[in-house]
């Protein structure tokens, strides 16, 4: 789980994980992938969602995934 901070307040997460086997239209039998991700509605629209993914995408990578999806 990632948690996004403004001013040491948590403002968003993201949980992230490892999927083994089918994943839909992925290509791997490891994948990454976002489970879920929230940031409070008076952050939103600060890319805030978007870093939290990257920073998700980019843990998959680092433990060897090819691919990382979400639904």
């Amino acid at each position: 789980m990632l948690i996004a901070y403004n001013d040491n307040i948590p403002v968003g997460v993201a949980q992230c994980g490892l999927r083994k086997g089918y994943v839909e239209e992925t290509n791997s039998t490891h994948v990454g992938y976002l489970e879920a991700i929230y940031v409070i509605e008076e952050f939103r629209n600060n890319s805030i969602a978007s870093m939290l993914c990257k920073s998700c995408e980019k843990w998959a990578m680092e433990i060897g995934c090819k691919e990382f999806a979400s639904d």
